[in-house]
C-alpha cells in the first residue's frame, strides 16, 4: 500500500482483531467496509457512520491508538482472505516441524528436498 492508493470516498476494508473482534463470531463479521474521509500528509482517516479510525502512513499504515490496535488496514477484500490463508498455511508447516511430530519423518526424500530448496531459496 502507498499513499497513492487512498483518496477521499475509496473504500476500504478493515478487519477486526483484539478487543473489537471479541463480539464477532465469523470471519465475515470481523471484516467491515469504511470510507475514506481524509489523506494527510501522515494520517490516513477512515469513517463507517459515526465511528473513525485513523492510520499511520509511515508506521507501515498501522492504526492509530493508544493501547493495541483494533483494526488492521486493507485495500481490498480478497486481501484479507489472502493474509487468513497465508497465516492458516504458516500454522499449518509450524505444526508439521514441532518436536514429537512424525509429519517430516513420513515425507519422502523428493519431497524433503522441494521443501528445502524452497527454505533456502527465501532465506535471508
Amino acid at each position: 500500500m502507498e499513499k497513492r492508493d487512498f483518496y477521499k470516498g475509496r473504500i476500504v476494508w478493515l478487519y477486526s482483531i483484539r478487543n473489537a473482534a471479541r463480539s464477532k463470531k465469523t470471519t465475515e463479521e470481523r471484516i467491515e467496509a469504511f470510507e475514506v474521509t481524509a489523506v494527510g500528509r501522515k494520517y490516513i482517516t477512515v469513517r463507517k457512520n459515526y465511528h473513525e479510525v485513523k492510520f499511520d502512513m509511515t508506521n507501515d499504515f498501522k492504526q492509530l491508538s493508544y493501547g493495541s490496535p483494533d483494526y488492521l488496514l486493507f485495500l481490498y477484500k480478497d486481501d484479507i482472505f489472502d493474509m487468513l490463508h497465508k497465516n492458516e498455511m504458516i500454522a499449518d508447516i509450524r505444526n508439521a516441524c514441532k518436536w514429537g511430530s512424525s509429519i517430516l519423518n513420513n515425507l519422502s526424500t523428493n519431497d524433503l528436498e522441494i521443501i528445502d530448496d524452497i527454505l533456502k531459496k527465501n532465506k535471508k
